[in-house]
């Protein structure tokens, strides 16, 4: 199961975001840690309901809003145009 499905599945998970998708920022000392790149109101208290909810490997460290996830004609995760976000960020 992927991270953006786990993070979809839990009840309560439309109080914090309505859409998410996950890349990595990479770092040369440290590896890839995970980002996530979401739509909905405001981070406060994002990550207070991630770390309930999310065993720690699997925990976004960073988030970026945005009005809406990239997605192909066929209605999946555009992982490169997410990451391109993730990268003009990091």
């Amino acid at each position: 199961q992927s991270i953006e499905s786990l993070l979809l599945s839990i009840s309560d998970a439309s109080d914090f975001f309505s859409d998410i998708a996950i890349g990595t920022i990479k770092h040369p000392n440290w590896g890839d840690t995970i980002a996530a790149v979401f739509c909905g109101r405001s981070k406060k208290n994002l990550d207070s309901w991630i770390n309930k909810n999310i065993a720690a490997a699997y925990r976004p460290r960073h988030f970026i809003r945005v009005a809406e996830i990239p997605r192909s004609s066929l209605g999946k995760i555009d992982r490169k145009a997410v990451q391109s976000i993730i990268d003009r960020y990091f």
